[in-house]
C-alpha cells in the first residue's frame, strides 16, 4: 500500500490476489521485463480478504493506462463478495485506515461486527491471524522466504463460488475502473496439473466474464504445473515455480500489449 500510494504519478502493474500471489510472483522479472515503463507492485494478500474493499480503496491511486492484474484464486471473497464473515480484512488493512476514507462502507455487511472482534483479538495479542511475514518481502510486496517443495497432496479446488453470492458491487468496481482508463485484466491462479478438468476452467472462465468486464489474457491451460513446484499448499509456489509463472505472465502480458498496440 505504501509503494502505491509512492507510486500514485506513475504508470503501475499492481497484482492483486490472495495468498497465491503473495507467494506466486517473482516480481523482480517483471520489473525486468516492463520496469522502464512501470513500477511493480504486488498486493497479494489472503483469500479471506474481501477483495471489493482492496478494489475500491486503491482506485483513487489508479490511473490511465496502469494495469490492474487480477490473479486470485476462486472464492467468494476474493471475487468480491461485500460480506464481512472473517477477520483477515481488518488484519491486513488495521495499520491503513486511512484506505477506508476511498470507501462507501455502507455497501459493506458485518463490517463493524469484524471491527470490533479484530481489536478484541488486537488486546488479547493475539497473533493467529498474522499470516503476512513482512520481514521476508520485497520492495514489490513478493514474500522471498525460501519455500522448497513439501506439498504432495491433491490439490483441493473449487469453482462454485457463483451460486448464492452477489458481485454486482465488485463488477460496479471495475467498471469504475474502466471508465477510468485502468486496464482490468486477469491471470489464473496456478493449479497442480492433472487436478483440474478442462471443464472446471471452462466453467470459471464462463462465469467470470458474465460477472466481470475484464480481460483474460492467460490461457488455462498454462496456469497448471506440476506438484513439485508448489510450496506447502495447492495455490502457494516454491520459489522457482514462481518464476517460471512469472515468467509465463510475461509472456502473457507481452501479448497483450501487443494485440491493443
Amino acid at each position: 500500500y505504501d509503494r502505491l500510494i509512492w507510486a500514485k504519478d506513475y504508470k503501475k502493474i499492481v497484482i492483486y490476489g490472495a495468498s497465491g500471489s503473495l507467494y506466486g510472483w517473482d516480481c523482480e522479472k517483471l520489473n525486468e521485463a516492463f520496469g522502464d515503463e512501470y513500477v511493480i507492485i504486488n498486493l497479494g494478500m489472503n483469500a479471506n480478504m474481501n477483495a471489493s474493499i482492496v478494489f475500491e480503496g486503491i482506485t483513487p491511486f489508479l490511473n490511465d493506462d496502469d494495469i490492474l492484474l487480477w490473479a486470485c484464486e476462486p472464492g467468494n471473497k476474493v471475487l468480491g463478495d461485500t460480506r464481512f464473515d472473517y477477520l483477515q480484512t481488518w488484519w491486513y488493512t488495521g495499520a491503513y485506515l486511512d484506505l477506508y476514507k476511498n470507501i462507501d462502507i455502507s455497501n459493506y455487511q458485518n463490517l463493524f461486527e469484524c471491527l470490533a472482534e479484530y481489536n478484541k483479538q488486537k488486546t488479547r495479542n493475539h497473533t493467529s491471524y498474522k499470516f503476512a511475514d513482512v520481514t521476508r518481502e520485497n520492495i514489490y510486496g513478493d514474500n522471498i522466504k525460501e519455500r522448497p517443495n513439501s506439498y504432495y497432496a491433491c490439490g483441493q479446488y473449487r469453482f462454485d463460488y457463483f451460486t448464492g453470492f452477489d458481485y454486482s458491487y465488485m463488477s460496479s468496481l471495475i467498471d469504475k475502473l474502466n471508465a477510468k482508463g485502468v486496464k482490468v485484466l486477469f491471470t489464473y491462479a496456478t493449479y497442480v496439473e492433472d487436478e483440474v478438468d478442462d471443464s472446471e476452467l471452462e466453467f470459471y472462465k464462463e462465469k467470470l466474464l458474465e460477472n466481470f468486464d475484464i480481460t483474460i489474457i492467460s490461457d488455462y491451460k498454462k496456469c497448471r504445473y506440476p506438484i513439485t513446484y508448489f510450496w506447502n499448499s495447492e495455490w502457494h509456489l516454491t520459489n522457482e515455480g514462481s518464476t517460471l509463472r512469472t515468467l509465463q505472465v510475461i509472456e502473457d502480458l507481452k501479448n497483450y500489449f501487443n494485440e491493443v498496440n
